[in-house]
């Protein structure tokens, strides 16, 4: 493999990942020092993965996904993931992946909950 941009400017996307895992990595160890900047750059560093994480995630809930969106789950549990930071402190790229999977999970059942849940517009609809 080699480290040479592509036509489109951007890494091939396993040293493109390598060095975005590296990166992460570093941040996570900065964590204890600036929590706020580092875990602010962390989310920035890890936004497109955490997007395709959450679409992928998403499509296993089909019923939410008719009544809400990618980006509206993504920004959710981008919000929770940050919350989450300031308690746990994953010590490793693999623990954060797994943090943010438990984030996404948790809003997509909330999610599910809010909209099918006894007072949810979705429990009632009748499509034709």
């Amino acid at each position: 493999m080699c480290d040479k941009p592509n036509s489109a400017g951007r890494l091939n996307p396993v040293a493109e990942n390598e060095s975005i895992s590296s990166q992460l990595q570093s941040l996570l160890d900065k964590g204890e020092d600036s929590a706020v900047h580092a875990y602010n750059e962390l989310l920035r560093l890890a936004s497109d993965r955490l997007l395709r994480l959450t679409r992928k995630m998403l499509r296993s809930y089909p019923h939410v996904k008719r009544w809400a969106q990618t980006d509206d789950v993504f920004q959710t549990a981008s919000m929770r993931l940050h919350r989450s930071l300031a308690a746990v402190k994953p010590s490793t790229v693999a623990a954060f992946w797994g943090l943010a999977t438990t984030q996404i999970r948790r809003t997509l059942i909330d999610f599910a909950r809010h909209h099918f849940g006894p007072q949810g517009g979705a429990a009632h609809h009748h499509s034709d």
